[in-house]
């Protein structure tokens, strides 16, 4: 069964910012990044279209295809 961690980070430095990440486990148990965004600001608005945007690029991805 596919699974992924969503998370975010906030920036510091000169820029700031948040970092958006989703990451995955392979099957050795290693993480590696599916999709990452810095965003200037965190809001449901940017995490809509984030979550959006990924969820349209797996659905080329037959395990996670929706039906």
């Amino acid at each position: 069964m596919p699974w992924f961690g969503i998370n975010d980070c906030y920036l510091k430095g000169p820029f700031g910012g948040v970092l958006l990440s989703v990451v995955e486990l392979d099957g050795n148990k290693g993480m590696f990044h599916i999709s990452f965004t810095m965003v200037e600001i965190e809001n449901t608005n940017l995490w809509k279209l984030f979550l959006t945007l990924l969820r349209e690029s797996l659905q080329s991805v037959p395990e996670w295809k929706d039906d």
